[in-house]
């Protein structure tokens, strides 16, 4: 989460006025990315558990 936290940071800061907001994009994106990540990784770990119970 930081580096993310740092680049959105240093696009803030670098980038021109008017593209300031795209800025957010990357922390926003990231969070998606992440969840379905987790979500995806739970699942697989769910059905892997799953299947060495039967």
């Amino acid at each position: 989460m930081p580096p993310f936290l740092l680049t959105t940071l240093l696009l803030f800061i670098f980038l021109p006025d008017e593209y300031k907001h795209n800025a957010l994009l990357v922390v926003i994106l990231f969070w998606i990315v992440y969840s379905a990540r987790n979500f995806y990784e739970e699942k697989k770990n769910n059905n892997n558990k799953n299947i060495e119970n039967s």
